[in-house]
This record gives structure tokens, sequence and C-alpha cells, in this order.
């Protein structure tokens, strides 16, 4: 059987493949290793170095970190590198060493330099290196000297079996004949300093049992797929996952002189039975101290095993078996990678196993962390360290102990996912702590924010050992498909403690302790209080650079802050910042004073204060010669403040406004709103138009401790306008036992805010605090004249808030609403008159300017004055008849607006029944906003005229038009109106509002058709018409009022007929009856004479009597 584990993309997804072969071999295309670090990893991208490899040879695929008498090194697997010492040979693998602090400066490591496949002592077995994979694992002994022994294997060295011919054959090469290829796998050892004298030759299968009978037991081990030290580095401990067909065990190497001795786990050991299962055993392998603090064991991962996986603990010389672990999930390759770890410090090694395939969508990828409990017992924890959680970032595929990277006393590991990112992959940091782990990440260095271009970044890392001697482990990272390898130092961490006090520790703001420009005002100070202990190798006086700010709830939420700095220029600021130098375990406070701003209202909200620090911005300053260095930092890098979130560090102080407001200074009220909404003329309604002006009173009362910011809210149609808060009052609200005991200094205030949509609002502030047992008495004035129509209903909304505690079984008194009617009152009235209100016509035409009557002549000349036929234009009053005027008015008398609209139709007799003409109209105007029909009666006039009068021919019709039976004998004074004429209707629209008072009027221009009046012998008559006004109100929310004027009016035209003399009386005749007349005058004188009627008797006898009485 073949395995193969492919990497790729299909469809956007990433899948493995496995596939049935006869060679019978493990092909990797993954390393199972991976890097982590701590916050302190510098990864400025222009400070991490990178060696670069041969293109194609995988280079990167593992990395170790080593150090020797010429310094520090940087060691590199390439598995499929080609050996510049075996270049017959196709591809076999090549180890590098690269110089830890000069990017690009590697040089191969000489491990074998027969040149071409070696035939081994037995002439029938040929060692084929092609391809071997050599670097697929890479391990060194873990000693911080020099001396240690570096491991490289290549899992897929192969021996070729041969079978020679016992007869003669033309050629050498037809006489064998290879009947089978064993995959041994091989490993090299060399020393810390390289000499290729001291390299040993490692085949650890090859002398074990290759196969019985069908059963493969070493022949395809494949040893080396993975290699690890144990802790004290007497133990070289590989994975041989090939062996028992495939079931796989571990081989423990002890060095000897020269050589080694090698054990080898057999099926039983391992409690598999003869025929195993295909568990990939000695896929991983790492030690650690899982029994006893004394003694060390082995783990290995069978990520294959029941096909959920299976991790197991097991002594390292017997094999015997202490703990299994199984996986949870199907195909997850549980056991990909494992790693024993002291995570919380107790001495007894931990356990991380990563589960790359884990897939909540895809591959995202799982490491199951378990704690030591002593004898093997291991307990998972409750939860698994994901990464980012991308989906198929493959997270857990490699797991590395980095040892203490910020020297906090626990150690550390490093998480791979080197697919997340679209392939570019990512390492994750975790951190130890007592409890085991950190459950997040304390830093990710992510390919695609640092070294663009790259993918398959932390495929192998390697970490623990301090490159450039500055006391930190330095992280090294592998990215086999771009043949690099990236260097990351690690920077030295300054223990600081950071701390804030505030005096007095609780803020009185009635309290003026201050003075600032004059006047008194409220202040607190604040002091920035730092305490530096180093924690390896730093300088005794270091600077850091801090920010104080003050307020900072009320800044994240964009709010105005309550207090403020004075800056230099005596301005207010929000923050303060500083440059100090701190001396070594000197405790240091820097003190400032912080005001209250005249305006602030809540004190309620605590003052917090938020302090930000950071190292100063010291120059990196690298090493001049050697492990000198000019800079006063270890390794030329200066530090970084020791902070787990890997930001600045920060640290925050609360102080408290002083409240009356119970032990547990938690203020817990209970407001409750009593609104009540009314006109100043008491009316249950609002008249649209009428009514400007609605008052809203308001009870806010407080029956719990304070209230503080307490507002009220008023919400109310944008239509209608806040004006004034008229009046306010506080009272206090009597207890149980009547007494009325409260302080009622709030101050009120209230303002219109910023109308969203269509509501508008009013806030109004309560007091600050609203004291206890008090009650707020609102009244408020607002202007409703600008309504629109439409609206029926008029509701304004009353909330009461506080930032004080209420509980939510008193919330609902909280808020009340209160509403009135809306009506459209408004007397809409129509009134007419009439100019002049007596017409006077002549009966009989014939006297007429003293000519014979001609009644063709008559109607041409009405005609042409209408305007019908062209002609000279004469007077339309001797031509037509007398002229006359209408006025018809549509008025609103009030008391409300009338936003409607309004029609005015007008009926006017027109014509007789048999068609003449009665009333010629001249003109329709409308005076006021709208638009009348008069254009097209007139219109209609002209060519109703012209075809009743001309007709057909275009000849006039001389034939009197009769209407029987109403010509008369000229004495009737009949009323003329629609009843028995035909009318015109002359309809106008009047454009709403109509203000109270105001409205619109239709004049109208007319002439008398007397023609029709004398040919029908109709005398006197009396010309009737109607004005009716009517409101367009489609809700019928219009009303009149009581008593209302009347909308329909008449108007009465009288029409009379004047009698003239049939001739003129001839001179003659006045001359004789004048001189008949003077005669007659002097005869009846002379005869009155004659009787003496002149003489005066009486008279005479009087005056005699008189003179006789004296």
């Amino acid at each position: 059987m073949r395995i193969r584990w492919q990497i790729g993309r299909s469809s956007g997804m990433t899948r493995f493949v496995f596939s049935l072969a006869a060679s019978a071999v493990v092909f990797l295309l993954v390393a199972v290793r991976h890097f982590a670090t701590g916050c302190n990893i510098d990864d400025s991208p222009d400070k991490i170095i990178t060696f670069n490899g041969e293109p194609g040879s995988y280079f990167g695929y593992t990395v170790q970190q080593h150090r020797n008498i010429a310094g520090a090194w940087v060691l590199v697997g390439a598995p499929r590198g080609q050996s510049s010492s075996q270049s017959s040979i196709d591809r076999p693998g090549a180890l590098y060493r690269c110089q830890a602090n000069r990017p690009h400066n590697c040089y191969e490591v000489t491990l074998d330099q027969s040149d071409g496949n070696e035939d081994s002592p037995q002439d029938k077995i040929v060692e084929v290196k092609d391809n071997q994979w050599l670097g697929v694992s890479l391990t060194r002994q873990p000693t911080d000297g020099r001396d240690a022994y570096v491991t490289v294997c290549g899992h897929l060295s192969a021996n070729d079996n041969y079978f020679v011919r016992p007869e003669p054959t033309e050629s050498e090469e037809e006489r064998n004949v290879r009947v089978d290829r064993y995959v041994n796998g091989i490993c090299y050892t060399i020393d810390s300093d390289f000499n290729a004298n001291s390299v040993v030759k490692m085949r650890p299968c090859h002398d074990e049992l290759q196969v019985n009978g069908t059963f493969r037991y070493h022949s395809h081990c494949q040893a080396g797929i993975s290699a690890t030290y144990n802790m004290d580095g007497s133990r070289l401990i590989l994975g041989a996952v090939g062996s028992y067909e495939w079931n796989g065990t571990t081989i423990e190497a002890t060095r000897q002189a020269s050589n080694f001795r090698y054990n080898v786990g057999q099926l039983s050991d391992w409690g598999v039975p003869s025929k195993g299962r295909t568990e990939y055993r000695g896929y991983s392998v790492s030690t650690g101290k899982f029994l006893t603090v004394d003694t060390e064991q082995g783990v290995t991962g069978a990520p294959r095993s029941q096909q959920i996986g299976k991790v197991t603990i097991y002594d390292l010389e017997t094999f015997q078996v202490y703990t299994e672990l199984l996986g949870e999930m199907m195909s997850t390759y549980y056991g990909c990678a494992v790693q024993g770890v002291d995570l919380n410090g107790d001495g007894l090694s931990d356990l991380l196993v990563g589960a790359p395939l884990y897939s909540d969508v895809m591959d995202e990828g799982r490491v199951y962390v378990y704690i030591n409990k002593g004898e093997a017992r291991m307990e998972q924890l409750s939860f698994k360290l994901e990464g980012s959680n991308a989906v198929g970032g493959r997270f857990g595929t490699s797991i590395a102990y980095i040892k203490d990277v910020n020297l906090d006393g626990f150690n550390d590991v490093a998480i791979a996912a080197p697919y997340e990112d679209e392939n570019t992959g990512a390492v994750y940091i975790y951190r130890g702590d007592r409890t085991g782990i950190q459950r997040r990440y304390s830093q990710r260095l992510a390919a695609r924010d640092l070294l663009p271009g790259v993918t398959s970044f932390g495929s192998s890392i390697a970490g623990g050992m301090d490159i450039d001697f500055n006391f930190y482990p330095d992280l090294v990272v592998g990215s086999y498909a771009n043949d690099e390898v990236y260097m990351f130092k690690t920077l030295p961490v300054v223990k600081l403690r950071v701390w804030i006090e505030v005096s007095p520790e609780t803020l009185d703001p009635e309290f003026n302790n201050c003075e600032l420009g004059g006047r008194k005002i409220t202040c607190l100070t604040v002091k920035a209080c730092f305490d530096y202990t180093d924690v390896h190798g730093l300088p005794d006086k270091i600077k850091f650079d801090y920010t104080l700010e003050v307020d900072v709830l009320k800044t994240d939420l964009s709010a105005t802050p309550r207090f403020f700095f004075q800056g230099e220029a005596g301005q207010q600021i929000n923050s303060v910042a500083a440059t100090i130098e701190l001396t070594k375990s000197q405790p240091s406070c820097y003190p400032r004073f912080v005001y209250l701003k005249s305006e602030a209202r809540d004190f309620l909200t605590p003052v917090r204060f938020l302090l930000t620090y950071d190292i100063w911005d010291y120059p990196d300053e690298p090493p001049r010669r050697g492990d000198e260095v000019s800079s006063p930092f270890p390794g030329g890098l200066p530090p970084v403040i020791d902070n787990p979130s890997c930001s600045n560090g920060t640290a925050e102080k609360t102080v408290l406004f002083i409240q009356d407001c119970g032990n547990d200074s938690i203020c817990q009220t209970d407001l409750r709103v009593i609104a009540d909404l009314f006109l100043s003329s008491g009316n249950p309604y609002i008249t649209l138009g009428g009514d400007g002006v609605v008052y809203l009173m308001v009870q806010v009362q407080n029956l719990g401790e304070e209230a503080h910011q307490a507002e009220l809210l008023i919400s109310h149609s944008r239509e209608i306008v806040f004006e004034s808060l008229e009046s306010r009052t506080v009272e206090c609200i009597t207890d149980r036992l009547g007494a009325r005991t409260c302080s009622s200094d709030n101050v009120v205030t209230c303002e219109p805010r910023e109308a969203i949509n269509e509501t508008a609002e009013v806030l109004c502030s309560l007091g600050n605090p609203m004291r206890s047992r008090t009650v707020n008495i609102l009244r408020m004035r607002f202007d409703v004249g600008g309504m629109s129509y439409g609206r029926r209903i008029v509701d304004f909304t009353a909330k009461a808030t506080t930032l004080s505690v209420e509980q939510n079984n008193t919330l609902t008194d909280n808020t009340d609403t209160v509403s009135l009617p809306v009506r459209i009152v408004a007397d809409v009235v129509a009134r007419g008159a009439v100019q002049p209100e007596q017409l006077f016509y002549f009966p009989d035409n014939e006297t007429i300017d003293g000519k014979t009557p001609d009644k063709e002549a008559l109607l041409r000349a009405a005609l042409e004055a209408a305007g019908i036929l062209e002609g000279e234009v004469t007077s339309t009053d001797k031509a037509i008849g007398p002229s006359f005027a209408h006025a018809y008015e549509a008025r609103n008398l009030g008391p409300g607006r009338l936003p409607l609209d309004s029609i005015i139709t007008i009926q006017l007799p027109w014509r007789a029944p048999n068609g003449d003409w009665l009333i010629f109209i001249q003109n329709i105007q409308l005076n006021g906003e709208g638009l009348c029909n008069g254009e097209s009666i007139l219109e209609l006039q002209r060519t109703q005229m012209r075809e009743h009068y001309i007709g057909q021919t275009g000849t006039l019709s001389n034939t009197p038009h009769e209407i029987p039976p109403s010509s008369g004998d000229g004495s009737d004074n009949r009323e003329i109106g629609c009843g028995n004429t035909l009318c015109v209707t002359i309809t106008c629209g009047i454009k709403g509002p109509i203000i109270a008072g105001q409205g619109a009027v239709v004049d109208m221009d007319a002439v008398l058709w007397q023609r029709t009046l004398i040919d029908n012998n109709l005398g006197s008559v009396n010309l009737v018409s109607t004005a009716t006004v009517s409101v367009q109100d489609t809700n019928h929310s219009h009303t009149q009022p009581d008593g209302g004027m009347p909308d329909t009016t008449e108007l009465r035209t009288m029409v009379f007929i004047e009698e003239v003399p049939k001739k003129p009386v001839e001179p003659w005749i006045i001359a004789v009856s004048t001189l008949g007349g003077i005669l007659g005058l002097i005869f009846l004188i002379l005869a009155l004479w004659k009787l003496g009627f002149f003489k005066r008797r009486e008279k005479d006898k009087l005056e005699k009597a008189m003179e006789n009485g004296l």
C-alpha cells in the first residue's frame, strides 16, 4: 500500500487523497512541526532575517536552532534538495547551516560523500538514495551547551533486493533481478561543529526482520519520519510509521561510542493484534515527565488509529503503555503533532495534541490540551485551542515548545496554521500559566501581513534557544513552499507595576476645593505611579512614555468629558502626556490637577482615569563585533513591557461622586409621570386653524431615592412647535405620617430637539439629581397653528428617564400619553351683489333714432356688438341691451382656517326655452387662488350663438323665435330662473387654505339680450341666479359651526320696460295752444273786474267801525 497525503486546492477546498500503490511508502508534503512565540517577539517586517534555499528543494521543511563554538546557527532541512556532494543522486535531500545574524548566508552540511547508490556488503542488496527525503525530520540534543549532536533523517531511503540467477547470462544486468524494495529510512548524526568525520549513518530497520511470508514487518518502516531527543539528550526517538504493515512503532536509539544501539517497539508492546490496523504510530513523537518529575516517558501519535486518531504515553525502554488518548471525530488527524511541555510549572509534563483536519466547516483545526495530574493521568481542558478558526487553515499541523519567551516563569508554545489566509499561513503564540495555558493566543504572526507573497508559513518552527545572546529565546519559522526560513528575534521584557492614585477618593461636585483663574472650582489630584523591576540584564534606568486621560467613560461614547486638565497655554484638555526616566526598584509618582467643568451635569456616572504607557522609542543598536553591543540593552534590542495583551500597558482608576443613595451607593429611584392636555377655551377638541395654542401639564414624581440626570422627554408631531415652559413648581410628596420633608432645589429647563422624521421632541432636565420624594409640575405651551389637513388627533407622549437604577416593575408608569381630537370648524358662506339692481329696456324699437325698425338689422347689430359677426362695433347698450355685473363671493367666516379646496357653483338664466339668448356673458373672472371654467363657457357661447342665429346657410334668420306660452301682453312682472329657462353653470375651484375672514370673488360682466324680451312681449321680468359654495372634504372632517351662515345665495336682477311716445308734437300746435291760453286768461280777468271781484267792501266796513269805536 502506498499512502499519499496531498495538500492542494480543488474547487476552493483543501483535500486529502489516499491512493493505493505497490511501493508501500508514506509520501509526506507537509511537516509535522510548527513554532510559537510570545508577545515580545519582534514582528517588525524590517527586523525579520530571511534565509533562502534552492527553488523546489523544500528548503525550510524542517528547522532547528543550534549553537557551537563558531556561534549561533539556524539549521534547515531541504528534503527535495540536490546535494552538492552527491551530484549523481537524484534529489536525495540536504541539511544546511545558516549564520543566525547574516541573512541569505547558508552552507550545506556534508553528511555522506559517497556519490551514487551503494552496494551493501551483501551483494544481493543495493542502497537507493534517490528521493530519500533527507531533511524530513531534524532534531538536536536539547542542551544549551555547544556540544549537542544534530540528527537529520530521510524516511524514504530504500534498499533494493536482488535475486541472482544461478545460470550464466549474456550480461550482469540480466543476471540480477530486483524482487523488492525495502523503504527502511535513514538518519545521519553529526557533532555540534559539523565535522565530517563525526557523521554516524543510522539505518535502524536495516537489520530487523523485513518480511515474513506475506506480512511486512520492517521492510517499509520509514524510520525517521519523525525524530526527537529526550529531555536530557541521552536517547534519540524515531518514528517508523510503516512497520508492521503501517501500524507503525517507535525506535529508541542510544549512542554507544561511535554507533547506536536500537530498541524497536514490537506489536505486542503496543497491544495491537498481529495483523495490525494501519494506525501510523510514530507519525509524531515527543517526550516528557508524565509519570513523575524524576522519570521520563515517550509520547507518540497515531492519526489513523480507529479513524479518529490515538496518542500513547509509553515507557521509552520497555514500550509499556501508560495512557492512551483518543480523538473525538473521524478524519481529524488527531495525533498529527504531539508536544510534551510543562505548562503550569508543577514539574510534570503536560501534553498538546494537534488535530489539523478538525472541521466545523472545513479543516479549521484544533489543538487539545491535557494537564498532567500525576502518574500520566491526563485531564483535558474544557476548551480547545483554535487560533483564528480560519476555514482551511489546519491549525495544529505543527506544535513547538519554545521555552519561556517572556520570562514569566511559565513555558510557552507555538502552534501553526500553515494554510490560513489563503495558504499564506500564520503562527500563534500561547502562554502557559498556573491553570495550564491561556485560552487566547498572546501573539499572531501572519505571513500575509509580514511577508507578502509567502505561502505555507509555519510549515516548520523551532524555538527555545537564545540566538542573539540577549537572554531571551528566539524563534525560527520555515516556509517550504517558498524555500525560505525566517528568524524572529525576541525582545527583552520589562516588569513594570503601574497604578493611579486620586485624592480625594470620593468627589463632591458642590465642594470647590481649588482656585483656577480667580474662581473657586472643584478639583482632584491624580498621580500616575510606576515601579520598574528587571527580569534579566536590563540597565538601572529606562525611559517610558505615558498618557493620562480623564473621564474616559464619556470620551469612549463620544460624549463631552466632565473634567479637564489645564494645558500649558491655559486651555482645557482631556489628556496629558510625558516622558519619564525610571530607576530600577524605585517607585515614582507624577501628580496632576484635574478640574470639574462648570457645565457638567452627570454626577452619577463614575469618573474613570486611564493611564497608557510604553517604553520610550529607543533606537535599535545591533552588535558591533562578536557578542559585544553598543546598546545598554542585551543584544542591542530595546525591551518591551510585559503585557499579556501585546499592546501598550494600561492602568485604570475610578472615582465615585458623593451620593445620598444608601449604604450600597446605588440610587434606587421610582419615577412616575402624569400628563394632561387642554385648551384655554376649554373645548374638548382642537379647531384646526382656530386654536393656535395648547397647554401640556406634566407631573413627574420621584417616589424613590435621588434620580441622577432625571429627564423628561416630550414627543409630538413635528408640525407642533414648542414655545415655552410657562411655569414649573416643585412640591414635596407627603409620606405615610403626613410629613412633607424633602429638598426641593431642583433646577428645571426645557429645550426643543431637532426633529427626527415626523417626530419632534422637547427634552426637560428635572434636576441633577432630582431629589427624593419630590414632584416637578411643568406647564408647557405649544403652537398647533401649523398643523396640516388630515390630522385627526394630536397626541403627546411624556417619558421620564434617569441614570439611576429603577426596577422593571416600576417602569410602566414612567410614560404617559395624552391626546385631543382635531376638527376643522369653518363657516363657509356664499354671498352676492348686482350692479345695477334695476335694468330698463325699450319695448318698441321703432322710435329709436327716429328710424323705421328693421329686425334683421337690429339682430345683425347685436351680433356684431357681441363679436359673433364682423362689422362696425356699436354700443352694446343700444345694439344688445343694458349691461350689468354680478359678483359672487365664497368666504370663510371662521373661526378656524379652512385647509381644504372649495368649489363655488353659479347657475344663471342664459337662454330661453326656444334657444334665444336672454343674457350675453362678456367676462368671467375669479379674484383669488383657483380656476374657473369661464373661457370654455365664452367659447361655447360664441359657437352656439353662431349656430342658433346664423345656422348652416350663413344667413340671418329674421323669423322671431316664439316662446310659447310665455309670450304676453307686456304687463307681467314674471320671474325668470333655471326652472323655466336654459341655465348656464359656472364652476370655480378655490384653492385652500382659506384663513378666517378671507375668501374669493367671481366677477361676471353681462348684457341683457333685450331682443328676446321684446320679440316675446315679456314686459318686466325678474332674473334669478344662484351661487352655492361646497367644501371638498373627502375625510368628512369639516364641520359648520352652530348658527352658521348659509352656503347658498340668490341674486335678483329687476328688468323694467320703459314706454316712449309714438311721434313728436308739431310746433304750430304748441303756438296756437299758447295764444289761446293767453286770450282766455284776459277774458277771465275782465269778467271778474266787471263783476266787482277786485273791490274790498268788507275791509272798508271794518275800517269805518274801528274809527267809530275810537
